[in-house]
């Protein structure tokens, strides 16, 4: 059973868009990372770690919107990690809000973390999840 693009949609989120976010946050965590090593000065690094802060809330609150439609089975040891990064996120957001350059340092660390376990692990959940309760969640692969 093929289920439509459209049934993914929720508040005009859906796999694609999430996708989109993804790259955009990868892109960001990026130019982050070509600030920080290429030395540009603290106005600069605040600026690009801001633009990733605000991409990756961004995609958070869209994640949960679009779990919570298909009702995507959360193992029980993830329940509330999503808010506790967003959580994190928002007290780096406002350190940065105070100029303190460290906080770009945590958000670069904190979005490698996500990057490497999330990404890697969302495509499994999703293949696991689609094998138990349905045919095909979207983007599963033979």
């Amino acid at each position: 059973m093929k289920i439509p693009e459209d049934e993914f949609q929720t508040y005009g989120v859906g796999l694609n868009t999430l996708d989109e976010e993804h790259a955009e946050i990868h892109l960001r965590f990026v130019a982050l990372e070509d600030a920080i090593f290429q030395a540009e000065g603290s106005p600069r690094i605040l600026e690009t770690a801001k633009n990733l802060a605000q991409s990756m809330l961004l995609h958070f609150c869209h994640e949960a919107q679009f779990l919570e439609r298909i009702a995507f089975p959360v193992p029980a040891g993830q329940r509330g990690a999503g808010t506790k990064m967003r959580g994190e996120i928002l007290r780096i957001e406002e350190e940065l809000g105070r100029d303190e350059i460290y906080a770009s340092l945590h958000l670069r660390s904190l979005c490698k973390e996500w990057m490497s376990k999330h990404l890697y692990m969302e495509h499994i959940e999703f293949e696991i999840a689609g094998l138990v309760n349905r045919e095909e969640l979207g983007r599963i692969q033979a």
